[in-house]
């Protein structure tokens, strides 16, 4: 696997980067604002920690 270029950094997409670095690619994450803040702040309760 190579480098992975992710643009805008929501939670499925952090999430996502973060399962591709730990398979050992190298991940670079754009945002024009602050990271994980912007839909993924709206939606807070959304996402569910009780399913993996």
């Amino acid at each position: 696997m190579s480098g992975i270029l992710v643009i805008g950094v929501g939670i499925v997409r952090l999430l996502t980067a973060r399962e591709l670095v730990q398979a050992g690619a190298a991940v670079i994450l754009v945002e024009m604002g602050e990271a994980g803040r912007e839909s993924s702040w709206a939606g807070g309760g959304i996402v569910s920690p009780l399913y993996p």
